[in-house]
């Protein structure tokens, strides 16, 4: 297998066969803007869906009109002794985090099965460090079912 990172482009191969390319990512800390406390199940939750409405208003401003998928998030429990008081081991909203960077990326590639040209997909997944995409990540992106999320389109 060759390193997607080939001549400048990140590819990938789905497991289908079809390659993708990477055409932007961006990224930003997974709790930016949360001010305080412990992360909690409910939280995450509400914060999912915040950054997954985002990337869906960031790609409203293109021609495109993108439905993000998301990558469900591997989550660290916080250990009950690390909590704050007040939260009890049995609390019914467990304390766990994120992986702490959010990652918001469009894949391209040739039609998904129309007379179009390309086709691009948006996706949405947290990782444990910054830049290109890490290892269980690829693994999660080389699963996607590019025909059923992709949206084709032409010049």
């Amino acid at each position: 297998m060759s390193h997607p990172l080939l001549a400048g482009r990140y590819r990938l191969t789905l497991s289908s066969g079809r390659e993708i390319e990477l055409a932007t990512l961006e990224q930003q800390p997974s709790y930016l803007n949360v001010l305080s406390g412990y992360p909690t199940r409910s939280l995450n939750q509400r914060l999912m869906q915040s950054h997954m409405r985002m990337a869906e208003e960031r790609q409203a401003r293109l021609s495109l009109r993108l439905k993000p998928i998301l990558i469900e998030p591997s989550v660290t429990q916080i250990s009950p002794h690390l909590q704050s008081e007040g939260l009890e081991e049995n609390n019914p909203d467990p304390c766990e985090a994120l992986p702490p960077v959010l990652s918001v990326a469009v894949f391209e590639s040739g039609a998904a099965g129309s007379v179009e040209v390309c086709s691009s997909t948006l996706v949405v997944w947290y990782q444990d460090q910054w830049g290109l995409p890490t290892l269980p990540a690829i693994e999660a992106l080389r699963e996607l079912d590019w025909a059923a999320h992709a949206q084709d389109w032409t010049w």
